[in-house]
């Protein structure tokens, strides 16, 4: 991923590697001549990774970032006459983890005494002695929802009334 000539030179060579993958599956049944219930399920799972070089300039980086959604939902849905009556509950699960490192991995980057020098960067100096900033986390989040709809028809006129109630904790920060 070299964006200068002079990373060009120094031999960068990152590389980035992203996926994508879902499979989902659904089932149908009608329940006599008026009703169908509908069960639907799946998981998607991304990925995106950034693996360094020997030849990294002025900051070298690795990368590891995922995230996972499972998702199941039913629905029940009735006619009566001339109006329709839908309910159905959701439930899901995202995994998020995340983990990269970097360090400065040029002395000319961010060096003592030169105009936006920060202080903060030091420990992270390969070349001074520093040793790479590392973090590694992962989060979990759920949803709950529930709702019920109905649509009303009155010759020409028509009516949809409904209701969501969804529960979610999804990952925040600390």
């Amino acid at each position: 991923l070299a964006h200068l000539p002079s990373q060009q030179q120094s031999g960068q060579d990152q590389q980035q590697r992203l996926s994508d993958g879902a499979i989902w599956g659904a089932y149908t049944v009608t329940m006599g001549n008026a009703s169908t219930l509908e069960i639907v399920a799946g998981r998607r799972g991304t990925r995106a990774a950034l693996d360094p070089s020997a030849g990294d300039m002025p900051v070298t980086a690795q990368q590891d970032r995922a995230m996972a959604t499972t998702t199941a939902t039913a629905r029940l849905t009735r006619l009566l006459g001339t109006h329709s009556l839908r309910a159905g509950l959701d439930v899901q699960r995202v995994d998020v983890r995340e983990s990269f490192t970097m360090g400065l991995t040029s002395a000319d980057f961010n060096a003592p005494g030169s105009d936006g020098y920060n202080a903060a960067l030091a420990p992270y100096d390969l070349t001074r002695g520093g040793s790479p900033f590392a973090f590694d986390d992962r989060r979990v989040g759920h949803l709950l929802s529930g709702f019920a709809q109905a649509q009303l028809q009155w010759g020409p006129a028509a009516m949809t009334l409904g209701a969501l109630i969804p529960l979610w904790a999804y990952p925040v920060l600390r």
